[in-house]
């Protein structure tokens, strides 16, 4: 079995974090209001980087 460095799946759990919360304060924005007019960038740039970290 292949054992990686720690920091390898540190990396991989806050690039799964950041996908998974990404969205939450987006469907909030469009579930509550029931309007999508104020689509967050906020959150493409976080789930943006979290799926820069998959990458890595």
């Amino acid at each position: 079995m292949i054992e990686y460095p720690l920091y390898i799946d540190v990396l991989g759990g806050v690039a799964g974090f950041l996908n998974s919360v990404a969205f939450i304060p987006q469907e909030w924005k469009v579930y509550y209001p029931k309007s999508t007019k104020e689509i967050l960038l906020s959150m493409f740039f976080v789930f943006t980087f979290g799926v820069l970290l998959w990458f890595v």
